[in-house]
């Protein structure tokens, strides 16, 4: 009801007063998600009590959602529980990281492809996407490139930072607490490399290409991307809340990033690898699988 002086009726009902039909699009209607599909208004003569002289102005709204603003609440959703895990489980994280000759075999692979493709660059530039605690960071800034590392955890971020000043390496890496989806607000065609260990599975897939339009943006050209995504998982939450996505192989990867859309090329280094049950970050009974893919922006 619009333009109603009364704010309570003679029965008690209470009524919120909109002096105007746009004031009540604009503050509600619009805020909260939903597009106006057909508005129909009219006047009322008589009400419940037959006031003689009371005449209501009524205006019945027909809504649709707004995808993208769904899709925002998702990946919002998505982000906090998944930070809030994190901010929670650091020390299970790094009794998980940094224990097992396997796990730094597996950083060392990674700096030495890196090497390769980057071979004849002199001062290299990389970025850490979902940093952790720091522990590639601090391999790549021992290893003399350019480091800035983001992950949305302040506690990881911190630990990171704790561990850099240990290893006399704070001068060479960079931290920041930065969402993924906010890359190009801090950078342009700055890194040569962008490192992304075990985070896309907590990206929803409609914000996957996004991500990889923030990557190609802060990418030199001929720059490399390293990522990776888990395999065989329902779409859903874990027990500790962090969100995962649902891939069932490589090829359904690809189909969501689309790459060449956006200006990337795969490179031949694609393969899968696996945690065994006990040695994710909770010590779950569950083996996780991962595909890892390299691209460079062309």
């Amino acid at each position: 009801m619009i333009n109603n002086t009364r704010v309570q009726a003679r029965d008690g009902r209470y009524y919120n007063l909109f002096s105007e039909n746009e004031e009540f699009i604009e503050r509600y209607i619009l805020k909260s998600g939903f597009n106006i599909e057909k508005i129909i208004s009219k006047y009322i003569k008589k009400n419940t009590y037959n006031e003689p002289y009371f005449r209501s102005f009524w205006v019945n709204y027909y809504l649709t959602k707004d995808d993208k603003t769904l899709k925002e609440k998702e990946y919002g959703k998505a982000v906090f529980l998944t930070s809030n895990a994190y901010q929670y489980s650091v020390d299970q994280f790094i009794d998980s990281h940094d224990k097992e000759n396997e796990r730094l075999n597996y950083r060392y692979k990674i700096r030495d492809n890196f090497n390769k493709y980057l071979s004849k660059i002199e001062s290299k530039s990389i970025l850490d996407v979902g940093c952790g605690v720091g522990d590639f960071s601090c391999l790549f800034a021992k290893n003399g490139y350019d480091v800035n590392a983001i992950d949305i955890s302040e506690k990881m971020i911190q630990t990171a930072t704790n561990n850099a000043e240990k290893n006399d390496l704070s001068s060479k890496i960079a931290f920041n607490i930065l969402d993924i989806k906010n890359l190009k607000s801090k950078w342009k065609e700055k890194f040569d490399g962008i490192l992304c260990v075990t985070v896309l599975q907590h990206i929803p897939k409609e914000d996957i290409q996004d991500v990889f339009e923030q990557f190609y943006y802060i990418l030199k050209t001929g720059g490399i991307v390293r990522v990776d995504f888990q395999l065989g998982r329902k779409r859903g939450y874990d027990p500790d809340l962090r969100f995962v996505e649902e891939y069932s192989n490589e090829t359904d990867v690809k189909n969501v990033i689309q790459a060449n859309k956006i200006g990337f090329n795969y490179l031949d280094d694609c393969n899968t690898f696996n945690l065994k049950k006990g040695k994710n970050t909770y010590k779950r009974q569950v083996e996780l699988n991962f595909v890892e893919l390299w691209l460079q922006k062309y």
